[in-house]
């Protein structure tokens, strides 16, 4: 649409891009630099269809969004079938949030997964040593034991990186931190409670969350031209 840049997150997130598709955190921050710094651009449209993906190079796309919505520039998000988790990190960060109305929006929290396959090693007859410099270096190496002591640590990871999680939900939905910790237990939940919980503004169709941007920003430029005008007025009152 004239005047609205469009930047999609679709598929899984990753860092860089990925032969399986989804989409990469390092090139949607890009884009939405450019799309930022564009005086062409007068707004932005973070359209999202995406379960989520990995914590690398979240945080400074989730902070690139959040930096655009603060400058002056408007960013609206809008999710369709899904914004969980990752997705649901970076989307929440911008001026306004909506969602189709089966749209999925949630899953707060982190999750790690390791395989213990120490058992099936040794049913193979094979015994894995690992040699390294400390107890945790090495740790999960395939056919392995997991001890308490490993799966421990990596909990301590998880929920070390969950308090980023917290307090992006936090900054982006304007939720208290214990709002945000009541509703971080991995669930999600269609848009029209979502939008009751305070994770969303509203329930829309794409095309209507167009609409009210592309509404927002006549109105905008109105607002800047009447300014303008009061200020010539003034301006040949003085002289």
């Amino acid at each position: 649409s004239r005047g609205i840049g469009l930047v999609s997150i679709d598929g899984q997130i990753t860092k860089g891009e990925s032969s399986f598709g989804g989409t990469s955190s390092t090139r949607t921050r890009h884009a939405l630099r450019s799309a930022a710094a564009d005086h062409d651009v007068k707004a932005i449209m973070l359209h999202i269809d995406s379960p989520g993906g990995t914590v690398a190079g979240l945080q400074p796309l989730a902070d690139e969004v959040y930096a655009i919505a603060q400058s002056g520039k408007l960013i609206h998000t809008h999710a369709d079938d899904m914004m969980a988790s990752a997705a649901l990190w970076v989307g929440i960060q911008a001026n306004h949030v909506t969602a189709s109305a089966m749209t999925e929006v949630g899953s707060i929290g982190v999750v790690a997964m390791v395989q213990d396959t120490s058992g099936a090693a040794e049913q193979a007859g094979v015994k894995v040593h690992v040699i390294s410099t400390g107890e945790h270096k090495g740790a999960f190496a395939p056919g392995a034991e997991v001890t308490d002591d490993h799966l421990a640590e990596l909990q301590s990871r998880v929920d070390e990186i969950n308090t980023f999680f917290a307090a992006a939900v936090k900054r982006g939905a304007g939720l208290s931190i214990e709002a945000v910790r009541s509703l971080a237990d991995g669930r999600d939940w269609l848009a029209a409670e979502a939008k009751d919980k305070g994770l969303i503004d509203g329930v829309a169709t794409f095309d209507d969350a167009m609409m009210a941007l592309h509404r927002q920003v006549r109105n905008q430029e109105r607002e800047v031209e009447s300014a303008s005008r009061s200020r010539r007025i003034a301006m040949a009152k003085l002289t």
